[in-house]
């Protein structure tokens, strides 16, 4: 349950509640029969939202999907609750934080340690006209909101074109930096941020896709009540894929190698030696030292540095690439 009320598991296709991004006859809608739509939550105004929890990774994850959002309403009519349609990448929602005025209950938060969502978010305004409304939009918890200039599909006319389109989210392994997480909206860049830091170097845990509403650790700016998506949106194929081919190193082949050389020298034993906490250390610099880190834990030591001989090739030697293999993902 999000702010006191349950959520729709992300579950697949309905008959009845299809779109499909694939292009079919009409050039807009896809054919039924192919199926692969998201289940539609119809039961205004609670809670619009679906998710799907999965067991944390480690890699880099990439959350991709299609959105249709139904442009006849609310925007055609002369007031409108505020428009949401979001997909997001969320850890767990934590302990409620309830606010009360006498013996009503009027926000029920859960918070979450870390998020990040794109898609169509007005958290302040019922106003058609008012730019934020008519852009898409992106957020994590550690950058807050930001405006992008890509318009909403629908061309913010009532009854206008509708198209498909496509959103990612992309969480590379935790530096702090920007740039760890990425937006995506038609394979354009649209954003960059930050992540928590979480614990050892590897950050907040994302393991909840959420698709409707931004689930936010605030209130609507506007009202007593929590904020829920209450137009009409449609997602179809989304996918969450690992990558863990390539490590967050200068050399994704040859974790040692920090200056992308190729080999294993006294250069790269300079930036041991300055990552280097003794047992039990720490902590040290995650952009700089993670890599020198090759057992997971929360110190460079001895055993990292038993594991660094073992790749030492001198000056200008090419380093075995294999020297490495089954250490602990940085």
């Amino acid at each position: 349950m999000i702010n006191g009320y349950l959520l729709q598991p992300l579950i697949g296709s309905d008959p009845g509640h299809q779109k499909n991004h694939t292009p079919s006859n009409d050039g807009q809608m896809g054919d039924p029969s192919i199926g692969g739509a998201a289940f539609e939550v119809d039961n205004n105004p609670y809670p619009y939202a679906s998710y799907h929890e999965f067991e944390p990774r480690t890699g880099i994850l990439r959350l991709s999907a299609w959105v249709w959002e139904d442009a006849e309403r609310p925007l055609c009519t002369p007031s409108t609750w505020p428009v949401r349609g979001m997909v997001g990448l969320t850890s767990l929602p934590g302990e409620p934080v309830i606010t009360r005025i006498g013996d009503r209950v009027y926000h029920e938060i859960y918070p979450y340690e870390d998020y990040a969502f794109i898609g169509v978010e007005s958290p302040t305004s019922n106003n058609p006209s008012d730019p934020i409304q008519k852009f898409y939009r992106w957020r994590t918890k550690s950058d807050g909101w930001h405006l992008t200039d890509v318009p909403r599909k629908a061309d913010y006319v009532c009854h206008g074109a509708q198209t498909w389109r496509h959103v990612e989210i992309v969480v590379y392994p935790y530096t702090g930096r920007v740039g760890d997480i990425r937006f995506f909206i038609d394979g354009v860049l649209v954003g960059e941020g930050r992540r928590q830091g979480g614990t050892d170097c590897r950050g907040v845990d994302l393991v909840r896709i959420q698709l409707g509403t931004r689930f936010p650790e605030t209130a609507d700016g506007t009202s007593y009540k929590p904020p829920y998506s209450y137009e009409h949106f449609w997602f179809d194929d989304i996918a969450l894929t690992v990558d863990t081919s390539s490590l967050p190193c200068v050399n994704p082949q040859l974790r040692f190698d920090a200056d992308g050389d190729g080999d294993v020298d006294q250069a790269d034993f300079a930036v041991m030696q300055a990552c280097f906490t003794g047992a039990d250390g720490g902590p040290f610099d995650c952009l700089t030292c993670r890599c020198m880190n090759s057992d997971g834990d929360t110190d460079v030591d001895g055993d990292d540095m038993a594991a660094f001989e073992q790749c030492v090739s001198g000056p200008g030697v090419v380093a075995d690439p294999a020297c490495d293999d089954g250490l602990a993902y940085p």
